[in-house]
């Protein structure tokens, strides 16, 4: 199976892909290995930026999402997960 390195981000815990890791380390991983560390933030492609923020999509839907587990009204949960556009 084909391997590709990674390095690991400081978002990523003590142990990656099962394997222990500091940020910075590089880990030479398969695709299914690298597959949730990968959308955990915990690693990036070799040569990426290690410190860059994890991707923001979905934020937003996510806290509707948990504010409706909550009981909460969605367009409410909306309001406050967004900033306020005061001038």
């Amino acid at each position: 199976m084909d391997t590709s390195e990674y390095t690991v981000t400081d978002q990523a815990g003590p142990k990656v892909a099962g394997r222990v890791a500091a940020s910075g380390d590089i880990l030479t991983l398969t695709e299914p290995e690298a597959r949730a560390e990968l959308l955990a933030g915990a690693i990036v492609p070799k040569g990426a930026d290690s410190k860059a923020a994890p991707s923001q999509a979905g934020t937003k839907r996510l806290a509707d999402t948990q504010a409706r587990a909550r009981g909460a009204d969605s367009a409410k949960a909306e309001a406050a997960a967004e900033p306020s556009a005061q001038s």
